[in-house]
């Protein structure tokens, strides 16, 4: 059991360091071969569940260790939330091992994939990040594959390819693994034919990230201050500087939404016409008295809104 938890965080480690800041994305193939051989050192369903709970809890607390900048008390009880449901992935791992190659491959990678949806959707709206399909897009030929499976379908890739290799020692099994790699190397051969800069004229983006003037303590008029600071840096660019000006997430929100306050719309119009450029502001749309959603809404150089996601 010391050896499987001991694997458990060496996969956890692996999969962090695939994400930024260190951003080895080739390491995120690796981890779920350790992750899954680390499982099968297991028998008990209760063994699979800390196992694998501890491997999402710590993939969770290391890609997410940034909440703490935010609240510190926010950090443990997301990646405990988050490692329960990776837990489960680990019954589901202990109940399929002792079954046939095709059966084990099935179905760790269907309960890889179920995990995965519940973890995006639950709990308080679930969360994505720390799934094994993002760091894939660091890489080529996976990111111009991933135009047709998306992030998603490399997760469940990754998994069958290391769900996979568990059984290799039978001839089944190699068969399994033989049909799989060459399913993958396809994609990546389709990916690399594929790859090349993307259609149209390029562009010039300018991101413009104004940050809080007192984050963790939440000082009077935050957002207001929030959104004064977008302004500003956004006031500092000259015509020609950016094609397309974009503000970060949460940038303006509720009171100082542009589409709700006319004063803010102004100034965010009055900078796209004054460098000739379009603006992407990122909004907190309000969506009743105790909700919000995240929004993008961009506007044009001649002031226009010409589209917005999500759509209201």
């Amino acid at each position: 059991m010391i050896l499987a938890l001991a694997g458990a965080l060496l996969a956890a480690f692996l999969t962090w360091a695939a994400y930024p800041p260190w951003g080895q994305a080739y390491l995120i193939v690796v981890s779920p071969i350790v992750l899954l051989a680390a499982l099968t050192r297991v028998h008990r369903y209760r063994d699979g569940f800390l196992v694998a709970g501890l491997y999402g809890t710590a993939v969770i607390a290391g890609t997410m260790y940034w909440i703490s900048g935010l609240a510190d008390i926010a950090l443990p009880p997301l990646a405990l939330a988050q490692g329960a449901v990776y837990g489960l992935f680990g019954i589901a791992s202990v109940y399929f091992c002792p079954k046939p190659s095709w059966v084990y491959v099935a179905g760790v990678t269907g309960s890889w994939a179920a995990m995965e949806f519940l973890r995006a959707r639950w709990p308080v709206g679930g969360l994505g990040w720390g799934a094994l399909g993002y760091p894939a897009g660091a890489l080529e030929p996976a990111r111009s594959a991933a135009a047709w499976i998306g992030t998603s379908g490399w997760a469940v890739l990754l998994v069958a390819l290391a769900a996979a290799l568990m059984t290799s020692r039978n001839a089944s099994g190699r068969r399994i693994l033989a049909s799989i790699s060459v399913a993958v190397g396809a994609l990546l051969v389709a990916g690399a034919v594929a790859a090349g800069p993307a259609p149209g004229e390029e562009i010039t983006a300018t991101i413009i990230q104004g940050n809080s003037p007192c984050p963790r303590v939440r000082c009077a008029n935050e957002r207001t201050l929030i959104t004064e600071s977008h302004l500003m840096l956004t006031e500092q660019l000259q015509p020609g500087d950016a094609d397309l000006v974009v503000w970060a997430e949460s940038s303006t929100g509720f009171t100082t939404d542009p589409l709700l306050n006319t004063d803010v719309r102004e100034r965010v119009v009055g900078e796209a016409a004054r460098l000739d450029a379009y603006i992407m502001v990122g909004s907190d749309r309000p969506a009743g008295p105790d909700a919000f959603f995240n929004s993008n809404i961009m506007f044009a150089p001649d002031g226009t809104v010409v589209g917005e996601f999500p759509v209201t």
